[in-house]
């Protein structure tokens, strides 16, 4: 992705490099995990800018330690709270900051983003923990939102559906070769699968896997169960009876 994106800057506006905005997301997850104590690895130049933005989210509760210990309630709380630390604080602090001081001493290039990857750099390092849990439950969060909604019950009901689709692609595995419709079912099923998990992975990576980002793939999956559901009745069914 990011090679595609700094050859079609290169070929439309003349310079081989990223777009603007492209680390914000990593810095949100950065300050969602981050402590008060994290501020001794930042660069000194940065420190009173961190600390504004932190005390801010702080005070909001908006930061992971602040988040229920259940997992739909911290899927929750993650969600809420994203927009607030990225675009009401830790945005408007950094645009803040940055038409009042010089930092020009962080290099070349848009200084949001050299303070942004700045703050990247020394942060996520010691978060690695927390960060993958945020990762898990968002991914949970992203597989349930691709078949449902995040509910209880509906929890219960993905997990459900999701073992009837692994059980028709096993099914599929084992009896391919049958026919060619049951390889080409089988193809299909597991690129649908694919499909999820891929798209489930990178949302949850670099956002929340809220419903707008894992609909896409909704259609598919009901399309391709109903395909091996009808198939496997056919197999076990219609043709016994003939």
């Amino acid at each position: 992705m990011r090679i595609f994106d700094y050859t079609y800057n290169y070929f439309v506006n003349g310079k081989f490099i990223g777009h603007t905005e492209d680390n914000r997301f990593a810095t949100t997850m950065a300050f969602y995990t981050s402590e008060r104590e994290y501020v001794k690895y930042i660069e000194p130049g940065l420190q009173e800018l961190y600390l504004e933005i932190y005390d801010e989210c702080d005070k909001n509760k908006w930061l992971m330690h602040d988040s229920p210990e259940n997992w739909l309630g911290a899927v929750a709380h993650f969600g809420d709270s994203y927009d607030y630390i990225q675009l009401n604080t830790m945005e408007m602090k950094i645009i803040d900051a940055v038409s009042k001081a010089d930092y020009s001493w962080l290099g070349t290039g848009d200084t949001k983003d050299l303070i942004r990857g700045s703050f990247n750099k020394s942060l996520l390092p010691y978060e690695t923990n927390k960060l993958m849990r945020v990762f898990f439950n968002n991914f949970l969060s992203g597989m349930v939102n691709t078949v449902a909604v995040r509910t209880l019950l509906l929890c219960v009901y993905s997990l459900l559906i999701y073992t009837i689709y692994l059980i028709c692609i096993t099914y599929f595995i084992v009896f391919r070769k049958r026919s060619n419709i049951h390889k080409r079912i089988l193809c299909m099923s597991v690129v649908v699968a694919i499909s999820i998990v891929s798209n489930v992975a990178l949302v949850s990576a670099l956002i929340f896997a809220q419903t707008r980002y894992t609909i896409y793939n909704m259609p598919l999956f009901s399309i391709a169960l109903i395909i091996m559901l009808y198939q496997i009745y056919a197999d076990v069914f219609l043709k016994r009876n003939n």
